[in-house]
This record gives structure tokens, C-alpha cells and sequence, in this order.
């Protein structure tokens, strides 16, 4: 039962959060969701097996799915990156596609870090490795750079 409110309090915070600037459609791009979740799913299926999926919500020996899972969406959120990087480049002689470029990038990365949360916040009994952190500020330094270089391309364009 806790788990359910926990988990029941993240999904609303994260909506709320959303919510205060924007129309909640903003945060929603189908490519983006995609790349995460179906490179995600793929990489713990390649991993792991199908029995992995519901070994995550079995609350024993699921450490190594929800490695897995949480590495292979930061993964994603950096492949991602370099897709809207491409994007963006490809179109530099159009500034209105400078901005969907930027949320893919953005949106990945956003995905994959509630993924994050979502994995180790639920499972009291994950603990979140070396790797993964580090991954994740890897993860947030590239989107991060990614945008800086697309507003400073955005600027130019004008």
C-alpha cells in the first residue's frame, strides 16, 4: 500500500510540475517516447528475458533488471540527443525546427530520469550503483550542452 501512494505521489508531482507553465501536450513527443521506452524495454528483454518485465514489480532479486532498465533509458536519452543534434544540424537554413529538435532532445532526457526515480524510488530494496549515477550526470551534461548549443545556434539564427 505504501508503495502505491509513493508511487501514486510521484506520477501527481511530476504531473503538477508540468502543468504550472505549459498545456501538458508540451511534454509529450511520440518520437521521444519511443526512443526511451522502447530502447529501454528492448535493452532489458535483450538482457534479462521476458520474465524480466515482471521480475522489475516482484520486489526480490530485480537489482540487475532495474540496472538494466535505468542504464539502457539514459543510454536512450543520449542517443536521442545525438538524433535531434543531427536533426537540428541538417536543418540550420529552417529556425522553426530548431525547437522540435530541442524538446526531443530535452523530452528524452526528461523520460529517462523519471524512469530513474521511478526504478529506485519504488523499490526499497534497489540501490542505485556507481554506474548509474554517473550515467545520469553524463546524461544531463549532454542534454544540457545540447541545449545551450541550440539556443546559441537560435540566437544566430535571428
Amino acid at each position: 500500500m505504501n508503495q502505491i501512494v509513493g508511487f501514486a505521489l510521484i506520477i501527481i508531482s511530476i504531473g503538477m510540475a508540468m502543468a504550472l507553465g505549459v498545456d501538458l501536450k508540451a511534454f509529450v513527443d511520440v518520437p521521444s517516447v519511443i526512443m526511451v521506452f522502447g530502447i529501454s524495454l528492448g535493452g532489458l528483454i535483450a538482457r534479462h528475458g521476458f520474465g524480466a518485465v515482471k521480475q522489475l514489480f516482484d520486489g526480490q532479486n530485480n537489482q540487475g533488471p532495474i540496472d538494466t532498465l535505468v542504464n539502457t533509458a539514459l543510454l536512450a536519452a543520449i542517443v536521442a540527443s545525438l538524433v535531434a543534434t543531427v536533426a537540428l544540424l541538417s536543418n540550420l537554413g529552417s529556425p522553426k525546427d530548431i525547437g522540435p529538435a530541442l524538446a526531443v532532445s530535452m523530452l528524452s532526457t526528461l523520460y529517462a530520469v523519471i524512469i530513474f526515480v521511478v526504478c529506485y524510488a519504488f523499490n526499497a530494496n534497489a540501490k542505485i550503483p556507481a554506474s548509474s549515477a554517473i550515467l545520469l550526470i553524463a546524461t544531463l551534461l549532454v542534454s544540457g550542452l545540447f541545449y545551450i548549443a541550440g539556443f546559441i545556434i537560435a540566437m544566430y539564427m535571428k
